[in-house]
């Protein structure tokens, strides 16, 4: 038969070998002539480096303790150094390293980035260590900030650093095109983090994870650019000022800290997933200091009214709230713990509840009491309750929001438990394993009662 793929352009080819693994690239090599030319210039002229087990090996099969042995590391390095010997394009827009090195691996690293920066790297992301199971050790690598010369003008837009220690020299300025920044598990100091938001004017996305040296983070450069800020399991982190004029979203997952938004005129979008003092300090005052808050993202580790202020201020901008909760024992807790942020957002148009514990029903719902309600909420239109159980003060709850909520359009019942991850990803859990057909059946017959005309009930 005639081979009319061979056939293509070699641009054409050249696309096709772009979205394979290098190592399935080199292997297309075996079934001509042609394709081993093909193969040897894709991996000379691709303009976009990925340096990980992915990609050398074509699938990771092996935990991080295989990886991280000597002998893997080292034949690692071998295969990127022969990689990069092949490399023969001028420039380098992408440059990717993900593998557990530690600093005695420096004399390589230093070559690749080198060789990257000198080919203008745009995109840097350096992952030393793929699980991010482990603590920090005593042997990470100094990230080689030299090798950025000062006198070139600057062309580095995205970086990323995982595992590494990270000390800025005096009057740096490598670092001044930055758009997005991201630190994991990275050793670098208060002053430096606060040298890079005083210098780097353009940059438009801050993300700090699990950064043990840090303690008080002051975001108060100009930083008329940050659009973006992620600050996430800093353990030792006491206190976190902000002043960003453009900023439009903010996330902190970690425990409870002196949080300050001095001044956030334009953020639209936050994220708090911390314990109870958390809680209090966001019903309390983010409705004051943040104004013109339009979707929030909440995490209770309690649903008693005790985590709760006396007092709430209302949201008057807050359209969608995402609320997780961890179940209590208490029964009659549901309605009241909801009812308070209902009533604390007057123009809620979507509610996420998820509820993170409890046991399953066993028994067959077949009627749910009705529940007196104080007062209408005229906005509400979408709601889905995740981590359902089939428990009677969950069924009471369902029902109650069904009946103040006037404009209700849609109603989601969801077993599954939703674990959030940062960043605005979620992991579905099915742990509800007495979730049964006859339990779904008359949870649909219990709120059918309840339920509107006009309202859409879906249980899953």
């Amino acid at each position: 038969m005639e081979d009319r793929i061979s056939e293509m352009p070699e641009q054409i080819l050249h696309s096709i070998l772009s979205f394979l693994t290098l190592k399935e690239a080199t292997a297309s090599s075996i079934l001509s002539k042609r394709w081993k030319d093909l193969s040897s210039s894709f991996v000379a002229l691709t303009s976009t480096l990925n340096l990980d087990v992915a990609n050398m090996i074509g699938y990771d099969q092996y935990d991080k303790e295989f990886w991280a042995k000597d002998n893997q590391r080292c034949e690692f390095v071998r295969w990127a150094d022969k990689i990069l010997q092949l490399h023969q394009h001028p420039k380098v827009y992408a440059f990717r390293v993900q593998f557990y090195l530690s600093q005695e691996f420096a004399y390589h690293l230093d070559r690749w980035i080198a060789n990257a920066v000198d080919k203008g790297v745009q995109e840097l992301d350096l992952d030393l260590d793929m699980s991010h199971k482990y603590p920090l050790g005593d042997n990470l690598y100094n990230f080689p900030c030299w090798l950025f010369p000062q006198y070139r003008e600057p062309h580095i837009k995205h970086l990323f650093l995982n595992s590494c220690i990270l000390r800025l020299p005096p009057d740096f300025s490598a670092f001044s095109s930055l758009l997005a920044f991201s630190l994991e598990n990275v050793l670098i100091s208060e002053e430096d983090i606060l040298y890079i938001m005083s210098n780097c004017l353009l940059l438009e996305s801050l993300k700090v994870r699990n950064c043990p040296s840090i303690v008080c983070l002051k975001i108060d450069g100009p930083c008329p650019q940050l659009k973006h800020l992620c600050i996430s399991r800093c353990h030792h982190l006491e206190n976190i000022e902000i002043v960003a004029i453009n900023l439009l979203s903010f996330e902190y997952i970690g425990t409870t800290p002196n949080l300050s938004f001095k001044f956030v005129p334009q953020l639209v979008t936050a994220s708090i997933c911390t314990t109870s003092g958390g809680m209090t300090y966001a019903l309390d005052r983010l409705p004051c200091d943040i104004p013109r808050l339009e979707t929030l993202l909440l995490f209770s580790p309690t649903m008693k009214e005790n985590v709760l202020p006396a007092k709430l201020s209302m949201f008057t901008n807050l359209k969608k709230l995402v609320l997780t909760a961890g179940r209590t024992s208490n029964r009659g807790s549901l309605i009241p713990f909801t009812a308070t942020f209902l009533k604390a957002c007057p123009f809620l148009q979507k509610f996420m509840l998820h509820l993170v514990a409890g046991s399953p029903c066993k028994e067959v719902i077949t009627e749910a009491k009705l529940c007196s309600s104080e007062c209408t909420h005229n906005q509400l239109k979408e709601v889905q309750i995740s981590g359902f159980r089939g428990s009677l003060d969950e069924i009471e709850l369902a029902s109650y929001i069904m009946r103040i909520a006037v404009v209700l359009e849609k109603m989601t019942i969801d077993p599954k438990v939703a674990d959030y991850q940062g960043e605005g990803k979620w992991n579905a859990i099915d742990g509800n394993k007495l979730w049964s057909n006859c339990l779904q059946k008359s949870i649909c017959k219990s709120l059918s009662r309840l339920v509107p005309p006009h309202v859409l009930l879906i249980v899953l």
